[in-house]
């Protein structure tokens, strides 16, 4: 990946991160027109395990990214738990805002997400490490 990449990918992972998160307005727009669609049998009126599972899942698909871009710099370790951090301060921040609340949850969530993320970058790492190794005793 060109070094020059990697910073524009960061900024539109945290960027992401941030306005989902710390925007004064509860950002589930889709979660809310999956929800009512007839594919899921109007999951909104009456469906609120459906409902929860949604945003639970988005949580999750919202931090996949950032763990992976933290983890092309940090160790495994590290970019996790910079992630879950940043989870920790968005979500704090979330009690100063009136229109959204925080919650141990989204946090949980988040860092399952930000797991996954760093999980498949070492994933990806190692794959192409034993391709590597394969074309190099093939050529020797």
């Amino acid at each position: 990946m060109p070094s020059r990449l990697l910073p524009l990918l960061a900024a539109g992972a945290v960027g992401v991160v941030l306005v989902v998160l710390l925007a004064p307005q509860h950002t589930d727009l889709p979660i809310a027109w999956l929800s009512r669609s007839r594919l899921l049998g109007d999951a909104m009126n009456g469906g609120a395990p459906l409902w929860w599972a949604l945003e639970d899942l988005s949580n999750v698909a919202l931090f996949v990214p950032l763990g992976a871009v933290l983890a092309i710099r940090l160790r495994p370790g590290s970019a996790w738990g910079l992630a879950v951090a940043a989870s920790i301060a968005c979500e704090t921040a979330q009690l100063w805002i009136p229109t959204r609340h925080a919650s141990v949850r989204d946090v949980l969530m988040n860092a399952i997400g930000a797991g996954i993320g760093v999980g498949l970058l070492v994933l990806h790492r190692r794959s192409a490490a034993r391709k590597g190794s394969r074309r190099l005793a093939l050529q020797g």
